[in-house]
């Protein structure tokens, strides 16, 4: 169970920051062959990028909220006598 919710914390988290620069990367590449200039760039491609980045930030939370609830409201398997 500790092996799970490490490899869920430390591994998707790299994951998804690394997903979200190869996104913002082929993005700036396909905009760039299709000759958008530098209203594009100081304009929807920031905005596009702050959404891209709040999703992923949701996602993280989405995905550690329950192993956080598991540590924060950890119960014993006994009653003290």
């Amino acid at each position: 169970m500790k092996t799970r919710n490490f490899l869920k914390d430390f591994l998707i988290l790299p994951f998804i920051i690394f997903d979200e620069y190869i996104l913002m990367i082929v993005l700036g590449y396909v905009s760039c062959l299709m000759g958008l200039g530098d209203c594009f760039y100081f304009g929807l491609y920031c905005i596009i990028g702050i959404g891209i980045l709040i999703l992923s930030a949701i996602l993280l939370i989405y995905l550690l909220i329950p192993g956080l609830r598991n540590i924060l409201t950890h119960k014993a398997h006994a009653q003290a006598r």
